[in-house]
């Protein structure tokens, strides 16, 4: 009975509750000016105005294979399709926004999110521990890692995770599991010393040098949040990793937002949050991290957008 409690509070769906328009549109550090996220509502069926601006859509995929994976997967999940990129005049983003939120077939308008450092060792700087990984050994002093790999598939064979980096080493000579070729977006190039130090800690192989991973003999898939120079977009990333996993697969997002003056957890952002319940809903056990920020992410100010009791994205918060 304890066991059957355990797989049901686990395997629960994640819940979508909308999140409120706000009075009026205000820039904070961490957003774009020109960019405008819409999000248009799902129950509402042909919408010409906006047609008139600068917009395409969020999520590359066709629209169609989109609604036939909502209707596979459940309507609880957001309509992907109904995102849209909208470009503004310069330092426009505010009022283009308001205009948006006014209108009843519009749920949500907001701006764009921009790309913050990756979540990274908090002061002071940690020395050089690779030959001491006393994670790897049993509690207390590490995760158990090694009892882990006593049963079949605990070193993490027959699963693939896909890390959402800026950079890394392709070529790094401990991580030869790693396919070097970007699995989605553009290989931007910056911070390769933490995505190559990720990749290390998950699945550095056992080869007698270097460092060991938690799971060396998984499979790892690099994904960018880029889609190109120009473009980034954490909530198409995470699509896109979807598209690459199974079920039982793991997603890790290497990345933090800005909301609040301070570094926050990626799904404060509508479109990633809603990109993360496809990716949990379809059976891909997905890792987040809360940021640097050291936010209370049960405070006033969020407006109950991480209280699980009416809004979970799904995603393992770290």
């Amino acid at each position: 009975m304890k066991l059957l409690l355990f797989l049901a509070v686990a395997w629960s769906a994640p819940g979508r509750g909308l999140l409120e328009k706000p009075p009026a549109t205000v820039w904070e550090s961490g957003r774009s000016l020109d960019t405008v996220v819409v999000k248009l509502r799902d129950d509402v069926k042909g919408v010409p105005q906006l047609a008139g601006t600068q917009a395409r859509p969020l999520f590359e995929a066709d629209a169609k294979l989109l609604a036939q994976e909502r209707r596979k997967y459940g309507d609880h999940l957001a309509d992907l399709g109904r995102y849209f990129w909208v470009s503004t005049e310069p330092g426009a983003g505010p009022a283009v926004a308001d205009a948006f939120n006014e209108m009843d077939w519009v749920e949500l308008a907001y701006l764009a999110f921009l790309p913050q450092p990756p979540p990274s060792d908090i002061p002071p700087t940690t020395p050089d521990f690779t030959e001491e990984q006393e994670w790897l050994a049993g509690a207390p002093s590490g995760f158990g890692f090694g009892e882990g790999e006593r049963w079949p598939g605990g070193d993490g064979s027959h699963v693939t995770i896909a890390d959402i980096e800026y950079g890394w080493t392709a070529d790094h000579e401990d991580l030869g599991q790693v396919d070097p070729v970007v699995g989605w977006g553009w290989d931007s190039g910056e911070y390769a010393f933490h995505g190559t130090g990720v990749l290390g800690i998950l699945v550095g192989g056992d080869n007698g040098y270097g460092v060991t991973g938690g799971a060396p003999g998984a499979n790892a898939v690099v994904i960018s949040p880029f889609e190109n120079s120009q473009v980034y977009s954490v909530a198409a990333a995470i699509y896109g990793a979807t598209e690459l996993l199974d079920a039982g697969d793991v997603l890790l997002i290497e990345q933090q937002s800005m909301a609040h003056d301070n570094y926050a957890p990626v799904e404060v952002e509508p479109a990633v949050f809603d990109a993360i319940t496809w990716a949990v809903t379809k059976g891909i056990i997905v890792v987040e991290p809360s940021g640097n920020g050291a936010q209370d992410l049960d405070a006033a100010y969020w407006h109950n957008a991480f209280d699980p009791r009416g809004r979970d994205s799904g995603a393992i918060l770290v």
